[in-house]
């Protein structure tokens, strides 16, 4: 919902009109992650997260991103499904904000992936 002011579709519109749609882009983000992440995972092992180095797989969970994000957006504006506003910056065609929240969310994603070593907490209860 943040970035609802770089689109002009939101102009207008109360923040219960528009959040269904952002809940709905929030849902194609993470199944377009899940997929990126599959990839990855098909060439680098299901716990690449938290085994080895990060750098090659990273690159390429990113790089999945990036590109379904640039075919998705150039296809979504082609199509009128949604449109920039002025202030937008453009970049490869589409706007800068999708191109960065690609690279901000899964670096987070992997920094907090990594923190928690992706091994169960011992939970112990008490009998």
């Amino acid at each position: 919902m943040a970035q609802a002011r770089l689109f002009t579709n939101f102009a207008g519109m109360s923040w219960w009109q528009h959040a269904p749609r952002c809940l709905f882009a929030a849902l194609g983000d993470v199944t377009l992650s899940g997929l990126a992440w599959t990839c990855t995972a098909l060439l680098f092992g299901w716990r690449w997260p938290f085994e080895g180095r990060l750098t090659s797989p990273a690159l390429l969970w990113i790089a999945v991103g990036e590109v379904a994000t640039i075919a998705l957006e150039r296809w979504a504006l082609a199509a009128g499904r949604w449109t920039y506003a002025p202030h937008m910056p453009i970049v490869f065609g589409v706007g800068l904000s999708p191109l960065l929240q690609w690279v901000i969310v899964p670096v987070l994603t992997l920094a907090l992936a990594r923190r928690s070593d992706g091994r169960p907490e011992d939970v112990s209860v008490a009998r």
